[in-house]
C-alpha cells in the first residue's frame, strides 16, 4: 500500500545517506565521542531539512507563477430593505436553528498537527547506535555497560565499573490485544500488558508470562466455531490472528472481558491478578478520539464524552485493582481530562504517556510534563532520535520524578541493542511485546542473557 511504499522509499534514502554522507561525515572520528557525533548528525540532519524547505519553498514560486488567475464572480447588492413578497414569510428559524447546530458540531478541541517526518531521517538513530556499538566492542565491553558509562557522566569509567550496579526493568509484556483492529466492537484497549510481581528475577517473571499466554492460546484452540461456550473464554474465530507485537488479536465487546480473561486463566494455573502478577492497559485513546464530535469511540458505534473518560476508568480500576499502570488513556490534547485522571488514580496506578514523546517530540519535555500531568513517559529509539537525546530524556524525566519505560517499535528486528539502552538508561520498565514471535522472543533471551552476566558479576541490582 501507500504508506508502506513511502517507509521503502525512506529506508532505501536512509541507507543511500549511511553509504555515501554520513560514511565521509564521520570519517576518522573516534566513536567515544558520543556526544560530539550525535551533534554532528543533528547539523546534518538539520542541512537536509533546510534543503527540503528551500526546495518545497521554490515549487511554491513556480506554481504561482504559472498557475492561472482566479477569476472573482461578480459581486450582486441585495437589498435587504425589501419587504417580502405577499403570501411569504422569512425563515428565520432555520437559521438560527443552523446557527444552533454549528456551535454544538464545533469540536471541543483540535488535533494538535505534528511536522512530518523527513524521509531517510531512520538514519540518524541506526548511525548513532552504531557509534555507540562500535566504542563499546573497542573497549571489550557490553553495550549496556559502556551506555550506562555514557549515562553516568559524574562517574569515572573505573569507578562505574566497580561501584555501579545496574537494575533490570520491569518487563511489560503484551498477552492480548483488541483495538481498532481487532474483529469485536472493543477499540480502546490495543494492547493488555502482564507485570511479573516484585521480587522476581526476569528469567521467572518471563517464564510465568509465557505459561498464562500459552494458557489463553490453549482455551481459544478449544472453543468451537460456533460461539460462545460456557466452558471456555473466548470464540475461537476471533483469536486466530497474531498481532505485530506479538500476541494474540481477539474481539471483545466490553471493556471488562479482556481482563476477565486473562483472570480466568490466571486462575486455572493457580494464579492470583494482583499477587502474582499484575496488569496494564494500552489505551491509545487517541485512535478512538472522533475529533469533529469531540468524543471518544470506545467501542463501535459507542461514543464518550471526554468528561466521562475519567469515570470510566475510576470504574475499571475498582473493579480490577490488578490493573497498575494506563498508557495514553486519553488523548494528548485533552489537557484537562489528564488533570482529572492524574488526581483521581495518580496515587495508585501510574499514567504513561506514550503518543505526545516520539520520534522529534524528545526536544520538547519540558512542554510535555507541564502540560500533560502523566506519571511516567514511554520512549523510543527510532527516526532521528540520537542515543545522546535517549540519555538527556531519561535524565530530565527522572530528575522531575517521572517514571520512564523504554519501548520498542512494531517491526523491528531480533537486534537486543534496545535491551542495552534500556537498561543503561536506567529504564524502569521495558516495552518489547509479546512472546509469539521470533525478533521479540530474541529480545528478551537477551534481556535474561544479561541478567545472568550481572547476577554471575554481582552487578545485579535489586
Amino acid at each position: 500500500d501507500q504508506e508502506y511504499s513511502k517507509k521503502q522509499e525512506s529506508s532505501q534514502l536512509a541507507v543511500q545517506w549511511i553509504n555515501h554522507s554520513l560514511s565521509g561525515l564521520l570519517m576518522g572520528q573516534q566513536p567515544y565521542n558520543q556526544s560530539e557525533l550525535d551533534c554532528l548528525l543533528r547539523e546534518f540532519l538539520k542541512e537536509k531539512l533546510s534543503e527540503v524547505h528551500q526546495q518545497q519553498e521554490q515549487e511554491e514560486v513556480t506554481r504561482t507563477e504559472f498557475s492561472e488567475p482566479v477569476v472573482q464572480p461578480l459581486a450582486v447588492t441585495v437589498n435587504s430593505d425589501k419587504k417580502p413578497i405577499k403570501g411569504t414569510r422569512r425563515h428565520t428559524g432555520s437559521r438560527k436553528h443552523s446557527k444552533k447546530s454549528a456551535a454544538l458540531e464545533k469540536p471541543l478541541f483540535h488535533k494538535e498537527m505534528r511536522a512530518p517526518l523527513l524521509p531517510g531521517s531512520v538514519a540518524i538513530s541506526a548511525t548513532s547506535m552504531a557509534i555507540a556499538k562500535a566504542a563499546a566492542r573497542l573497549k571489550s565491553c557490553p553495550l549496556y555497560k559502556h551506555i550506562a558509562s555514557l549515562s553516568h557522566t559524574e562517574v569515572s569509567e573505573d569507578t562505574f565499573n566497580v561501584q555501579q550496579k545496574l537494575k533490570i526493568p520491569v518487563t511489560m509484556v503484551t498477552v492480548l490485544c483488541c483495538g481498532k483492529a481487532s474483529p469485536g466492537k472493543l477499540n480502546l484497549l490495543k494492547e493488555v500488558m502482564v507485570l511479573p510481581r516484585p521480587g522476581l528475577t526476569a528469567s521467572q517473571g518471563l517464564n510465568i508470562i509465557s505459561e498464562i499466554q500459552h494458557q489463553i492460546m490453549k482455551h481459544a484452540e478449544v472453543v468451537p466455531k460456533t460461539g460462545y461456550d460456557a466452558t471456555n473464554f473466548v470464540p475461537y474465530e476471533t483469536m486466530h490472528v497474531v498481532g505485530a507485537v506479538g500476541a494474540p488479536l481477539i474481539g471483545c465487546d466490553k471493556l471488562e472481558r479482556p481482563l476477565e480473561i486473562i483472570e480466568e486463566v490466571a486462575r486455572s494455573l493457580g494464579l492470583t491478578a494482583g499477587v502474582d502478577f499484575h496488569l496494564a492497559l494500552n489505551c491509545a485513546a487517541h485512535e478512538v478520539m472522533d475529533y469533529e464530535k469531540g468524543r471518544y469511540e470506545v467501542a463501535s458505534g459507542s461514543f464518550k464524552a471526554t468528561t466521562d473518560m475519567v469515570e470510566l476508568y475510576v470504574q475499571l480500576l475498582g473493579q480490577h485493582p490488578a490493573v497498575v499502570a494506563l498508557i495514553d488513556p486519553l488523548c494528548p490534547e485533552d489537557h484537562e481530562q489528564w488533570r482529572r485522571l492524574s488526581s483521581a488514580v495518580g496515587e495508585k496506578c501510574f499514567i504513561f504517556n506514550e503518543n505526545f514523546c516520539r520520534l522529534a517530540e524528545l526536544e520538547n519535555l519540558e512542554h510535555i510534563t507541564g502540560t500533560l500531568k502523566a506519571t511516567g513517559v514511554i520512549i523510543k529509539h527510532t527516526n532521528q532520535v540520537t542515543v545522546s537525546d535517549l540519555l538527556q530524556a531519561s535524565r530530565y524525566l527522572q530528575g522531575k520524578g517521572l517514571c520512564v519505560a523504554f519501548g520498542a517499535c512494531s517491526g523491528d528486528t531480533p537486534d537486543g541493542s534496545l535491551v542495552d539502552m534500556a537498561l543503561g538508561m536506567g529504564a524502569s520498565f521495558l516495552i518489547l511485546g509479546g512472546v509469539l514471535r521470533g525478533e521479540r522472543v530474541a529480545r528478551y533471551n537477551h534481556l535474561v542473557k544479561i541478567e545472568w552476566e550481572l547476577l554471575k558479576g554481582d552487578m545485579l541490582g535489586m
